[in-house]
């Protein structure tokens, strides 16, 4: 089996079985026959390419670096504005090497511990390249105007040092397994140091832009919100205007039964009796009628009296 693959590829087969046994098992646990048995290789293969299990170690670690670096170095050659490139470098030399050794973040604390004594020599390399590849993009931003520096190769040491407490060999294991939380709190701590060494005129460029990011979200939100009014507005007249029928028809149906029930009542109503006085008569006409007997009383004793003095 060995000999249908290339160097390179043994070599990667040999690494990604080691860090498939890394997701289940710590570092101590894990044996050159179980690397081999994994990679499916004879143990004499695996020390043709790592002459111990401690640098098989290193070598996982360092294959990690390699990725990140080739990434921030694509990050940094597409151009485009230097801050932005500067913010991308910063926060995917962390996200980058956290995503890497997450699968196996439990023993990773273990790995670091058994290989430390040369691991930070060649981490003092690794640090190296990052920091110059940095500082060529703060001297990109300090020759258009975008950065204010003295030195760039001093202040990208600076920033790649404060970045560094999020490298996973900083965090713990539980914060290992908080991705969301450490990738807000590595942007943030990128937009603090960005500020950092940017130009007033830099700054004001950057607010401007975010200001018109706000511009337009607000007026979208504003729009959005009027829209949403204009609708509920419209729902609500529209009910308006079926209740207004509603009552309408409601009055003419009553209008229309009144008449009838009036007239009913009055059918069914009896007469008043004779010589008395509907209860029903305004006040003006029962007191009229009164007058009016009166008078006709008056009158006939007035005319009987006239009789008596002629006879």
């Amino acid at each position: 089996m060995d000999g249908a693959r290339g160097n390179g590829e043994t070599r990667e087969a040999i690494l990604d079985a080691t860090d498939r046994l890394l997701t289940s098992r710590g570092f101590r646990e894990v044996t050159m026959d179980d690397i081999a048995a994994e990679a499916g290789v004879s143990r004499r293969t695996i020390y043709m390419y790592f002459p111990s299990k401690i640098e098989v170690g290193l070598s996982s670690i360092d294959r990690v670096v390699a990725q990140t670096f080739a990434r921030l170095t694509a990050l940094a050659s597409r151009g485009g504005d230097p801050a932005e490139v500067l913010r991308a470098v910063l926060v995917e030399r962390v996200l980058r090497r956290f995503d890497s050794v997450s699968a196996y973040r439990q023993s990773l604390d273990e790995l670091f511990e058994a290989v430390r004594p040369a691991y930070m020599a060649r981490r003092t390399a690794h640090m190296a390249r990052e920091v110059a590849l940095v500082a060529e993009v703060l001297a990109a931003g300090r020759a258009c105007g975008r950065f204010e520096l003295d030195d760039a190769a001093a202040t990208a040491s600076s920033l790649v040092k404060a970045t560094n407490a999020f490298l996973p060999y900083s965090l713990s294991v539980v914060e290992l397994g908080e991705r969301a939380k450490i990738e807000v709190e590595v942007r943030r701590m990128a937009a603090l140091l960005l500020r950092s060494v940017m130009t007033p005129a830099g700054l004001h460029a950057g607010a401007g832009t975010k200001s018109a990011a706000q511009t337009k979200g607000a007026a979208q939100t504003k729009g959005a919100a009027q829209t949403k009014a204009a609708a509920t507005t419209a729902a609500t007249t529209k009910a308006a205007a079926k209740t207004a029928v509603t009552t309408k028809a409601a009055a003419t149906t009553a209008a229309t039964k009144k008449p009838a029930a009036t007239t009913k009542a009055a059918a069914t109503k009896k007469p008043a009796a004779k010589g008395t006085t509907s209860t029903t008569e305004p006040a003006a006409t029962r007191k009229l009628a009164a007058t009016t007997k009166t008078a006709a009383k008056v009158a006939a004793r007035v005319k009987g009296r006239g009789r008596e003095r002629a006879g």
